[in-house]
């Protein structure tokens, strides 16, 4: 049971957003799931399975072929993607369009106002849109959303 986490992580910014973001939604999913006596799922950050090669191009051109395959086989065990809107970064892009075809529901989230900006096609394939996840209120609707797609997808 796990869910894909699709973000850009390339500058200090990002960097540092994706750490509060997790380290927040960890904290309160295993509450959750704990309460709930549920497993608790497995956030899956493609950044540990696959180094930032964006940087230089002779490693983009050699290996982006494997990063991606890497990317998409990580994505195909998880049950909801959830994906960062801010930076319009293209390879979260690819990876919602990526889970939409093969019909994971996928989660729009934004440290600003961003998810509700978005581009038109990454809200309509996506099940809900929620800005300004850093506040406490926020991230308690995402992880009760996770957990109902989760215990939907676990009834027989």
């Amino acid at each position: 049971m796990k869910i894909y986490f699709a973000h850009p992580a390339f500058t200090d910014a990002q960097m540092e957003f994706k750490a509060r973001f997790l380290d927040s939604l960890r904290l309160a999913v295993e509450k959750k799931y704990l309460e709930k006596g549920a497993p608790v799922p497995e956030i899956v950050d493609p950044f540990q399975y696959a180094p930032n090669i964006e940087a230089t191009e002779g490693h983009k051109m050699r290996f982006s072929t494997a990063i991606a395959s890497v990317c998409c086989r990580l994505m195909q065990d998880c049950f909801l993607v959830i994906a960062v809107a801010d930076y319009e970064d293209t390879g979260v892009a690819f990876e919602l369009g990526f889970a939409y075809a093969l019909d994971i529901p996928s989660l729009l989230v934004s440290e600003t106002k961003a998810a509700d900006k978005s581009n038109a096609m990454l809200r309509g394939t996506s099940r809900a849109c929620i800005p300004e996840v850093l506040q406490a209120d926020r991230i308690s609707i995402l992880v009760d959303l996770i957990y109902g797609f989760w215990a939907t997808q676990a009834q027989p």
